[in-house]
């Protein structure tokens, strides 16, 4: 008898939850609606001097969407620029089961997380600005003790295009300058090569949250 009471709370609340994320899912302006005219407009301006960022590109997504909530196969993309003065503007006719984002990237100054893409709602003007933050710089004194010939690549992955060092030397004692990520956890990979007669490779990670100024780090090996 109790299992059986277990069983039906478990579907009720089961049935519970997947009303939530259907309602949500609407609440996302997924209308499944075919031949409804729909724009995407905004600006991306400097996160400190509020101008207009020109030539900024942004991708417009437009994605198949399965029977099941959320699940996303197919994608097609177009390419946006923005204008002088920083802003976009995107036009297009909706589709039946597709889902439509607007994605801003970073470019060789600026950063911007692409996690803070923006879904479009159908059959309506939106509006969509961005605020980019310019890339800052981290001093890196890097001292290697290693008697051997060594070979070292530094690389960021966090900004585009990916920042990256290459040394090489005996007892490498010098002070390089990377690109980082603003206000965001930077993960920084270091790779030696040690030609010590048994070729060997070894991996360390910095991982460094960026401040509001200029950093100096050290990296002893």
């Amino acid at each position: 008898m109790e299992d059986k009471q277990n069983y039906r709370l478990f579907r009720l609340i089961s049935c519970y939850v997947f009303v939530i994320f259907t309602l949500q899912g609407c609440d996302l302006g997924f209308k499944d609606k075919p031949g409804l005219p729909t724009s995407v407009k905004g600006q991306i301006t400097d996160y400190y001097t509020h101008k207009g960022l020109k030539d900024v590109k942004l991708v417009f997504e437009d994605r198949e969407r399965d029977a099941y909530p959320f699940s996303l196969s197919t994608t097609r993309t177009d390419t946006i620029r923005t204008d002088s003065g920083g802003y976009y503007h995107y036009e297009f006719i909706t589709d039946t089961m597709r889902i439509y984002a607007i994605e801003p990237k970073s470019t060789n100054e600026y950063y911007f997380n692409e996690l803070w893409g923006k879904y479009i709602d159908e059959g309506v003007v939106n509006t969509n600005d961005f605020t980019y933050k310019p890339y800052r710089k981290l001093h890196l004194k890097v001292i290697n003790h290693d008697k051997f010939w060594t070979t070292i690549y530094i690389n960021n992955r966090m900004v585009f295009p990916y920042s990256s060092i290459m040394l090489r030397g005996i007892e490498v004692d010098t002070l390089v300058e990377l690109k980082i990520a603003p206000d965001e956890k930077n993960q920084i990979n270091m790779y030696l090569e040690i030609n010590n007669g048994n070729y060997s490779v070894e991996k360390d990670l910095i991982f460094y949250l960026t401040g509001n100024k200029d950093t100096t780090m050290l990296y002893e090996y």
